[in-house]
Parts: C-alpha cells; structure tokens; sequence
C-alpha cells in the first residue's frame, strides 16, 4: 500500500483529532508497530488527517521524527490516561469540580489541587507543601480526576520533608505521624542527659569511651565522640503521648484518605 503520513497538526486539532488518529501519532513518535490492517481502517476512516508521503534523506526524516515527538510529548500522557476513563475531565470540569469544594489533580500527580476559602486555587505537593496552582501551564490537559484521597506513599513523601500527616478518621481525635530526624549526639551527653535510654545502653557507652583527662585532651574521649540515631516516625496519640517508632499497619498502607495535618 502506498506510505502515508499524518499531516502536521496544531494542539488543539490534536485535542480535537479522533482516538484513533492520536494513538496513530503516538506509536509513530515511539516506533510502535502498527498491523497493517489498522493502519488502511485508520486512513480509511479519517483522511483528512494524513496525505502521501514523499521520500525524504535522512535528515529531513529525523527532523520530522523530532517535530512530531515534541507535538505529542507533552499531550500523550492524556491519550493514555483519559481516553479509556469516562469519568475523567477536561480543565474546564476540573475548574467546575474546584468550584464545588472538590480536590482535582492529573494521574501522574502524588499531590492534588483545592479552591481556598478565598477561591484561590491551591497545590497540595508530594512533599507537602501548599503553593499557588499553575493553571497557566495545565489549562490544555485533559484526563482530571477527582481525588478522593492520597495514599501512603505521599504519607511517606511529606513526612520526609518534615510535614506531619494524618488520616481522615484520625483528624477528630488529634492523630498525625510525624518524623523524628537523625542526630548526632556526644557519648557525654548520651550518658549524663538523655532520660529516654535505659542504664544498660548509658553503661554500654561509658564502657566504650575513656574518661580519663589525658585522653579526653586529646581527642578521643567521651566529649569528643558521637553516638549517631537514624530517623524513625512517630506519632502523636489520641491521649496526648508520643509513640516512638510508630509502624504502619496494613490498612494504613494501603488506605487512601491520608492528608496534611493543620493544627
């Protein structure tokens, strides 16, 4: 059969273009194999987007491969993500869904966006931090969903960056998880300060360490050596204690109702 090609196409006549004719564009862009067969139905089905093509040298070749990549590079993810999904939307739903108190965000995203109680729209990022909603740069995107809730791996990312989380049924009782971060801290003030170390590891310590002056003059005695203590979570229980070491449960790995805590 003769060669065809997809005729150049701008962002909204790919927005507009047929599934058919866009997962077209995507297997050229990736080399993707197509059945032949499928190929003739597609051209067959919609001609107004393809035209013969002409034999080109090798550079011209790579220079259109280029063009066409960089037209669809940053619209794929919405062919693979929406076209399948009948409950995903367009910008404009996803503004009308912010509108209505709802949280949105892209399938890609550990994070969502939310509308403030002064209407602004906001960005929940995967580390936690609230910043302004860059609307200008996602207003072409389609494949919003809503987001019912962030799952345990965003937990994870916002805790690491200091952020404390908690889960929606905790948030009444005054429940979150938080990071206690590594420290170093010198054998010294580990036996002669610390309280929450019992007598055995504090004996364990001076053990280790010289006490006398010599050798605390030069370098190596107790006040000059570090006892290091990696990071582990915490959380703040319902009775208002600390408990160290805090381990996920099952459910709590796989739930998806985990947010930022807000005193």
């Amino acid at each position: 059969m003769p060669r065809y090609k997809i005729k150049p196409l701008t962002e909204e006549q790919y927005k507009e273009a047929p599934e058919a004719v866009r997962r077209f564009m995507i297997a050229a862009t990736e080399k993707i194999p197509i059945p032949e067969l499928e190929i003739a139905k597609t051209i067959r089905d919609h001609p107004q987007y393809f035209e013969l093509a002409k034999p080109k040298s090798h550079s011209q070749k790579v220079k259109r491969m280029l063009n066409l990549k960089q037209q669809t590079e940053r619209l794929k993810l919405d062919t693979i993500y929406s076209l399948p999904n009948k409950n995903h939307m367009n910008f404009d739903e996803a503004n009308e869904a912010l509108k209505q108190g709802k949280k949105v965000r892209l399938p890609e995203w550990r994070g969502y966006w939310f509308m403030n109680e002064e209407g602004y729209v906001r960005a929940l990022t995967k580390d936690g931090e609230i910043v302004d909603a860059s609307a200008n740069v996602h207003y072409k995107r389609i494949g919003w969903e809503i987001a019912d809730g962030l799952d345990f791996g965003w937990a994870l990312s916002a805790i690491k960056a200091g952020k404390p989380v908690t889960r929606e049924g905790w948030d009444g009782k005054v429940m979150f998880v938080f990071m206690r971060p590594s420290d170093s801290l010198t054998a010294d003030f580990v036996i002669n300060k610390v309280k929450s170390l019992p007598k055995c590891v504090k004996d364990f310590y001076f053990s280790q360490f010289s006490f006398s002056e010599g050798e605390s003059k030069r370098g190596n005695g107790p006040a000059q050596s570090e006892v290091h203590f990696n990071p582990y979570l915490c959380m703040k229980a319902a009775d208002g204690t600390i408990v160290n070491g805090w381990l996920a449960s099952q459910t709590d790995l796989f739930a998806e109702d985990w947010q930022l805590f807000r005193s």
